[in-house]
């Protein structure tokens, strides 16, 4: 990925955050020399009560503990529901991976946290399998 497209991509994300979509943090993952040119990472925090600042930081914590975990781009929502309470929802590429009614305390905020990462790498690497398997016509196979 170009510096160029990089920056645009950090900016715009800081744009909406000041353009009112809540309390939007956008935070790059990795030191500036570790990422190389494919490798950017960014978890957007959407979520507006401690426990969803809680259950963001201990996820981003859990997250950093991945090896690869610095590859994808997540984003952390968390939704008022009067039926469930506050939800909490993480996405990747856009879809849904983990939806989750937020907890009181913040010792089970903890566990789904923990919950969370894992259910969220699994589907992460899935995805980068199946995206592996599809063959594109344009590409020349390896000889």
């Amino acid at each position: 990925m170009s510096g160029r497209l990089r920056v645009w991509l950090l900016l715009s994300v800081a744009a909406a955050g000041v353009a009112g979509c809540g309390p939007c943090l956008a935070q790059g993952r990795g030191a500036p020399g570790a990422t190389s040119d494919g490798d950017i990472s960014l978890i957007v925090n959407q979520t507006y009560t401690a426990g969803g600042l809680e259950f963001y930081r201990r996820f981003t914590d859990y997250w950093r503990e991945k090896s690869d975990g610095d590859r994808y781009t997540l984003v952390i929502v968390e939704r008022p529901s009067r039926r469930y309470g506050n939800q909490v929802l993480v996405s990747l590429a856009q879809r849904p991976v983990f939806v989750s009614p937020l907890p009181l305390k913040f010792d089970a905020i903890r566990g789904i946290s923990l919950e969370a990462v894992e259910q969220v790498y699994t589907a992460a690497v899935a995805s980068n399998l199946r995206f592996l398997d599809q063959s594109d016509p344009d590409m020349a196979r390896d000889d």
